[in-house]
């Protein structure tokens, strides 16, 4: 949950342009309470962690399979709308 260190994970900065983490995330909401507008610049933010785990890792590795799941379940509870956040990126 911490960012990917792209020395330990080889070809990762090629394929993901704007990484983002939960552990980044977090320091924003505890260091910075304005960085965060409004939810939607919060949900963007969350996204782009599954939206790049999506895209680097294969939905059949173990890492996909928990994306998958922590990313339907954060969706179901909290009603994150991918489609409306996006928009705004």
């Amino acid at each position: 949950l911490n960012p990917v260190n792209p020395k330990s994970v080889p070809g990762y900065k090629k394929v993901i342009r704007k990484p983002m983490d939960f552990y980044t995330i977090r320091e924003k909401l505890v260091n910075s309470q304005y960085v965060y507008l409004n939810l939607e610049t919060f949900i963007i933010d969350v996204n782009l962690v599954f939206d790049n785990c999506e895209k680097f890792n294969e939905d059949n590795s173990d890492i996909g399979k928990k994306q998958n799941c922590l990313n339907k379940n954060l969706t179901e509870c909290f009603f994150l709308d991918k489609t409306k956040a996006k928009r705004k990126q």
